[in-house]
């Protein structure tokens, strides 16, 4: 066998035993002291894939041919050595900052690894970590936000974990997260703009939009304009900083109807 070194892993390449009772060939191997796992190849493949190592130390897998009736060969031991684990590569991009209402974490992962990104925090201050949330990607590049936070300092602390439940160190930093309020909606209002689309659908007027009503009777907006992009604007009344927004979608089915699929925001200061 020849065994070809991956991130974590490796493949393991061998030649398929001629034998007409051959079922599959089966690898055995251990990621960490207690924790084994075993990979089957069926007798049409010539490769195995072992994979959740943590580190780049040598491992050793069984390799083992499985017949009709179940019963299974002596093993043939081969070494292998991983590459660096994806789960540290991404760890080594980590970033931890403070956002609107909470803490926001950002990474990349180029080789798209299935990977849990758990944020914890020291809450009463005690030196006791707290598990707030754990997020869950595979995105090649990752901005992961927690919100509903104090504004108060907190020890912020970020890990990852593999679903072979390996783990990284952890990113701690020390944060503030910005103070963040609902905007009041009392004084907006609608501007009719040239090439604006408020040629409206039935009674579906644009304040519709934020009246903090859902669902139809006048509280759904959409323009009687089937033509792509359409632009609306309205007045804030006041100067303000964005930081998230909620969109509510057609009450019957999201993107259906007037449901927008996709949009941009656009601002400006007029005062």
């Amino acid at each position: 066998p020849v065994s070809t070194s991956i991130p974590g892993g490796a493949y393991i390449t061998y030649q398929i035993p001629k034998d007409p009772n051959l079922r599959y060939v089966k690898a055995v191997y251990e990621t960490q002291p207690g924790k084994q796992y075993e990979v089957k190849s069926s007798v049409y493949s010539d490769t195995l894939k072992v994979e959740g190592f943590g580190d780049t130390q040598p491992h050793e897998v069984k390799l083992y041919s499985v017949g009709k009736n179940e019963k299974q060969s002596e093993p043939l031991t081969i070494e292998v050595i991983p590459l660096t684990p994806s789960i540290e590569t991404v760890y080594g991009t980590v970033q931890l900052a403070a956002t609107f209402g909470g803490v926001n974490v950002k990474l990349n992962n180029p080789n798209r690894a299935n990977l849990a990104i758990v944020v914890i925090a020291d809450t009463a201050n005690t030196g006791k970590w707290t598990e707030l949330h754990t997020f869950y990607s595979s995105a090649d590049r990752g901005s992961f936000s927690l919100r509903g936070l104090d504004t108060l300092s907190l020890k912020f602390g970020v890990y990852l974990r593999d679903r072979w439940y390996n783990k990284t160190d952890t990113v701690i930093k020390n944060l503030v997260p910005l103070y963040e309020e609902e905007i009041d909606k009392g004084s907006w209002a609608p501007l009719y703009l040239a090439g604006d689309d408020f040629a409206y659908k039935e009674n579906y007027h644009l304040p519709a939009l934020w009246d903090k009503q859902f669902g139809y009777f006048g509280h759904l907006f959409a323009s009687a304009n089937a033509q792509m992009p359409q632009t609306v604007t309205w007045d804030l009344g006041k100067k303000v900083i964005l930081s998230r927004m909620k969109s509510w979608h057609h009450p019957e089915g999201p993107y259906d109807g007037p449901s927008v699929k996709e949009f941009e925001i656009w601002g400006a200061n007029r005062y």
